[in-house]
């Protein structure tokens, strides 16, 4: 996104051209494994809508919050307490069903503190007591609060880009430069290579570009154009 949020390069656009190099790469190579790499910006590590992201849920009823994709409770969740359920490996719905017996929450998105009270590790009464901060307040390093108690779940951990999702399901390689190390992006150096040019060659492509300029002023033809740019440029050579 461009200043103040202007979508001039978004999610949606990359993946629009993401798909479309993939189709073109399955026809061109039909046998070949394509190898895909992205500089580390906020489009190319973009989020489907429906991904298992923190920043799209609430803690608790009231206002409005993104429908969720269903997952799967992981394995690597802590123990469930004493005189309570094992809830590993069962599959969790993050939207409550049409049919739900309460009005208020049929096909409305889970919050927070619902879900983790489904995962079954953390009580009713523990989820209560917890502490609600900021979610850029948070030391990662500790389940100090709602938020990331379910942003260190392994599921909510492991979600990967949009571009990278679709690009693997198609069977080929995604992958991601490194941020802020220009030295260990080839992408980099070789648009660092190319403006490395004298001044008399900027003004050559200049001139051609005046020259086409010049020949579409007399109404002449891309064909044509590409001539006279040639003997204008011969002559001017001389």
């Amino acid at each position: 996104p461009g200043k103040n949020h202007n979508a001039w390069w978004d999610l949606p656009q990359l993946m629009n051209q993401v798909v479309d190099a993939v189709d073109i790469f399955e026809y061109t190579h039909l046998t070949k494994v394509a190898i895909f790499i992205f500089n580390c910006s906020l489009a190319h590590k973009g989020l489907a809508p429906d991904a298992l992201n923190i920043n799209n849920m609430n803690i608790g009823p009231g206002g409005k919050q993104k429908h969720l994709q269903d997952t799967v409770i992981p394995l690597s969740n802590p123990p469930p307490k004493p005189g309570h359920s094992n809830t590993w490996g069962m599959k969790q719905t993050l939207v409550y069903p049409d049919n739900h017996s309460n009005k208020t929450l049929a096909g409305h998105p889970r919050r927070i503190k619902m879900v983790l009270e489904e995962y079954g590790h953390l009580t009713e009464e523990d989820v209560t007591q917890a502490s609600v901060v900021e979610k850029t307040a948070a030391d990662t390093n500790n389940w100090c609060c709602m938020i990331q108690v379910l942003l260190l779940q392994e599921d909510f951990c492991n979600e990967k880009p949009m571009p990278q999702t679709y690009i693997k399901k198609q069977g080929h390689v995604c992958l991601f430069l490194p941020k802020f190390h220009c030295e260990l992006n080839p992408k980099e150096m070789v648009w660092t290579y190319a403006k490395l040019c004298d001044t008399l060659t900027i003004q050559c492509f200049f001139h051609k570009c005046w020259c086409y300029m010049d020949a579409y002023r007399q109404d002449l033809y891309a064909s044509i154009c590409l001539t006279c740019s040639h003997f204008v440029s011969d002559r001017v050579s001389t």
